[in-house]
């Protein structure tokens, strides 16, 4: 049997190396795994409390990010603003941002109206779009009463 040369010596050195990382790696993924999966069962928790009246509170905390919400007011038309570049599909477009004053409150709100295409973002199209609403929102759905 001959003996190890440096550079064999030093290919091995490298292997278990290149292995020890590959296996701390894999317990690291299932580490965020068990983290991801605790975030996500706190968002579903949240998500299921009873809506927060925005209209009614004082001040919105990071303790109700996630939760359920309730708004009533009017869009605020004139300060909308239309965010390019933002594709869906691969077909070009925008979000539709418009602040929401809260009936009652000197506060607004910006509430994204969902995402257009190119094609329905001139300002005659918004305006079809955009009559005055009372809104009451959740994270998904809007339910519009007209005023």
């Amino acid at each position: 049997m001959r003996a190890l040369r440096l550079r064999d010596f030093t290919f091995l050195l490298i292997a278990f190396a290149v292995g020890a990382a590959c296996l701390r790696l894999g317990f690291w993924q299932l580490d965020r795994l068990a983290e991801r999966r605790q975030a996500n069962a706190e968002v579903r928790a949240k998500q299921s409390m009873p809506p927060v009246n925005l209209n009614a509170m004082h001040a919105v905390t990071a303790s109700d990010a996630f939760r359920p919400a309730e708004a009533r007011g009017s869009f605020d038309l004139e300060r909308q603003v239309l965010l390019s570049n933002r594709s869906l599909n691969g077909q070009p477009g925008m979000h539709w941002v418009v602040p929401l004053r809260l009936q009652g409150r000197t506060e607004a709100i910006l509430v994204d109206r969902g995402w257009l295409p190119l094609s329905e973002t001139e300002p005659d199209r918004l305006a079809k779009r955009a009559p005055r609403f009372r809104s009451q929102m959740s994270p998904s759905t809007c339910r519009k009463d007209r005023t």
